[in-house]
């Protein structure tokens, strides 16, 4: 029984893991285990010189060894059916779990104590058993720089195949032009020594050549063309052919217009890639009209935050509601009818000025252009454009700096005219004559809505209704600039710009 144990870790060598990438070499669980207990006892062993911890590294590295014996029953799931339904993910460590126990009970009785912590994690490993899964971790990295090493190297060696195509191609076509002409000249002047034909008929026929290269060559380019296009298309359907993850439900109805209150119920949110918790049961009621700040360190949710009101994300439990309809049943359309969001990367179109304002609302006349222009504060600077609100403002607006964007942005909420706003970092990346006059802008924009700002620079929103400090187990503070202050907890520290505490 007892050599049963190890022949089936023997099998680790003839199990190929889930191929992640195409292009780097295939390994199997023991070429795999080896490569993660290498990292781990490194990283032990870093941990212990650099960080002043007292990892046992020949500990980690064993049990990297055997982190995925459970594998040889089991087989190897590709990681898009393992970690991305919570359904099979459960099923799946549970398999795991009868899998170690089959193989301790391969053993006799008096080792299996010895071997039962590589396929049971104790308490006495948890620290090392972290050290195993960011050797994993890192191993993961190392085949994806492989894979990105290769995949240059695939790419280099294609497009030097398709340059070599296009020389030999190019140099046979010039080839031929020139023994056409060659042909016609050497034919041409023999005929008319011989007399016979005249100069004029050599200039004809010259004339007939030059004309027929030309088709040709276009013909060429035409097909070049053509191919280049055809790729792009492919790449374009690829794109439209994506499946919408998110949807109107069947019963969904129109959003009903109001004044732009909003609840947030026991909200949770993980991302469905690494189901990372950003947000933690948040219970949240802005009144309508209320200018409401978020602020925090970066990764504590307040963008993500914000992009569930407009259904960018799904929530994972909870719900938020509108004026009291939960937004999962109303269309997505109305729902973002009714929503403004001016963020800190602006994205204009290829079009005019008036066009690209135009966008916040299809089908808005000259005349309510104009206005929201003038609104945001846009209209001086426009005016001054060598064509006005006809001038072409380049791909992604290229010919327009950043506080001109920005104010084009508010024209496009201005002329949408919805009850809810929402500023993401508008300002941050604006100089500071620029940032006074977006700022002027965006106060005036959301004079009257129920505003939800993003800042990192608190000077910005001291004068909110309402400010929120959200951390890693959510709204940590809230209250007005001056009592939050008075708290000298986290946001006291922010604006003092005080180096957290432990745990912050």
């Amino acid at each position: 029984m007892s050599s049963n144990f190890f022949a089936m870790v023997n099998r680790m060598k003839l199990i190929d893991r889930w191929a992640l990438m195409n292009n780097s070499t295939k390994e199997n669980i023991a070429e795999h285990s080896h490569s993660v207990a290498v990292i781990a006892h490194a990283l032990a062993l870093i941990g212990n010189k650099k960080f002043g911890k007292s990892y046992n590294a020949e500990r980690a590295a064993l049990l990297a060894l055997y982190h995925d014996t459970t594998e040889v029953i089991t087989g190897d799931m590709p990681t898009p059916v393992k970690y991305y339904n919570d359904d099979i993910k459960n099923v799946y460590k549970n398999i795991e779990c009868i899998a170690g126990k089959r193989l301790l009970d391969m053993l006799p009785e008096e080792f299996r104590s010895d071997y039962e912590s590589f396929f049971e994690k104790k308490d006495e490993d948890k620290e090392l058993w972290k050290l195993v899964k960011a050797a994993d971790k890192i191993s993961a990295l190392i085949k994806c720089i492989e894979e990105y090493r290769m995949g240059n190297r695939e790419f280099e060696k294609i497009k030097t195949l398709g340059y070599h195509a296009m020389a030999a191609f190019n140099t046979s076509t010039r080839m031929f032009d020139g023994l056409m002409y060659f042909v016609v000249i050497l034919a041409g002047g023999l005929s008319l020594v011989y007399g016979k034909i005249t100069a004029g008929d050599l200039v004809a026929y010259m004339l007939y050549v030059t004309t027929l290269i030309a088709t040709i060559r276009r013909i060429v380019e035409f097909a070049e063309q053509f191919q280049r296009g055809m790729t792009g298309i492919e790449r374009f359907a690829e794109i439209m052919d994506t499946p919408v993850a998110i949807k109107d439900a069947p019963d969904a109805v129109p959003l009903q217009p109001g004044p732009g209150e909003i609840r947030f119920e026991k909200v949770c949110f993980e991302y469905p890639d690494d189901h990372n918790k950003v947000l933690h049961d948040v219970s949240l009621d802005i009144r309508a009209g209320e200018r409401l700040a978020l602020v925090g360190a970066s990764g504590g949710g307040k963008t993500t935050l914000c992009n569930l009101i407009p259904r960018f994300y799904e929530v994972t439990s909870g719900r938020i509601l509108i004026d009291g309809q939960d937004i999962r049943r109303v269309t997505l359309k109305s729902l973002r009818q009714d929503i403004g969001i001016v963020q800190q990367d602006v994205y204009l179109f290829s079009g005019t000025v008036a066009q690209n304002i135009a966008y916040g609302k299809p089908g808005a006349t000259r005349q309510e252009i104009e206005a929201a222009a003038r609104l945001a504060g846009a209209e001086k600077f426009i005016l001054a454009l060598k064509d006005g609100y006809d001038t072409y403002v380049g791909e992604r607006g290229v010919k327009l700096s950043g506080g001109q964007k920005q104010r084009i942005a508010i024209a496009r909420v201005f002329l949408k005219n919805p009850p809810i706003l929402i500023l993401d970092e508008a300002t941050s990346a604006l100089d500071n004559e620029s940032e006074i006059l977006v700022g002027q802008s965006l106060e005036k924009l959301a004079h009257g809505r129920t505003t939800l700002t993003i800042a990192h620079r608190l000077t910005t929103i001291k004068d909110y209704d309402r400010i929120l400090v959200l951390g890693e187990e959510g709204i940590v503070e809230e209250g007005t600039h001056a009592q939050l202050l008075a708290k000298q907890g986290v946001y006291y520290r922010l604006w003092n710009q005080l180096p957290a505490e432990d745990g912050e």
